[in-house]
């Protein structure tokens, strides 16, 4: 066999061998890193657009024992 320049033939120089288990969690990851991203492009939008809105006069704002009623 030829060797390359580093002592090892060219058998060794091929792409690692991965463990199935570690592709499955790989995989798991990035599913779960998708969700996770469209979650949180869903809840930000969502959050802002229907959020509370404070009324134009302070002073109409309902308390209750001096917080505000939402």
């Amino acid at each position: 066999m030829r060797e390359g320049g580093d002592g090892r033939d060219s058998s060794q120089l091929q792409e690692p061998h991965w463990d199935p288990v570690f592709l499955d969690a790989r995989r798991e990851a990035w599913m779960i890193f998708a969700l996770w991203g469209v979650c949180f492009a869903w809840s930000i939008p969502v959050c802002y657009w229907l959020g509370y809105t404070p009324p134009r006069e302070p002073d109409a704002l309902p308390l209750i024992c001096g917080f505000p009623r939402w």
